[in-house]
């Protein structure tokens, strides 16, 4: 049976589509407002295996991924008190990493032209290091202010440079 050309191409190229659009901007607009933000949950073992960048808006959304952040603790406690009548949180995984020295962060959340921008710092250690041969799933969660603009991430790849 042959596949036509047309349908082996296509896929390739939604998913090349896809990945542009992923990226987002690299920088924040200058005219952006910074949001106050407090962080609610960091850790560095979690059963988040794949990278992920989430808003979470209600109660229900907050408990399934803190059932799934907290999946390899047992007993599973109870979520982190957020009041999601005046706030929502941010979600940033690294996925999961094969030694430690990674890191992630929220640097900041800014809001500009009817539009949110979060940036999210992604530590790697140095090729060549010693580092601890262990599963890292690094999690970073901070609440903002409730608001239905759009979120965009703005991605910024670091090398030992710590959060702050």
């Amino acid at each position: 049976m042959r596949i036509p050309l047309v349908l082996l191409v296509f896929p390739l190229f939604a998913c090349i589509a896809c990945s542009a659009q992923a990226q987002g901007p690299s920088e924040v607009p200058k005219d952006s407002v910074p949001l106050p933000m407090e962080q609610v949950f960091t850790e560095q073992y979690t059963g988040i295996d794949q990278p992920r960048r989430l808003v979470i808006r209600t109660p229900l959304e907050w408990q399934a991924i803190w059932s799934e952040l907290r999946r390899e603790q047992y007993p599973i406690t109870a979520p982190a008190a957020v009041d999601f009548s005046r706030s929502m949180v941010i979600l940033a995984a690294m996925g999961m990493r094969s030694t430690g020295g990674h890191a992630i962060c929220i640097d900041g959340v800014y809001s500009s032209g009817g539009r949110l921008f979060v940036v999210v710092q992604q530590i790697s250690p140095q090729s060549g290091g010693l580092m601890a041969q262990v599963l890292t799933s690094p999690v970073v969660t901070v609440q903002v202010p409730l608001s239905d603009e759009p979120v965009t991430f703005v991605e910024r790849l670091e090398t030992e440079t710590p959060c702050k």
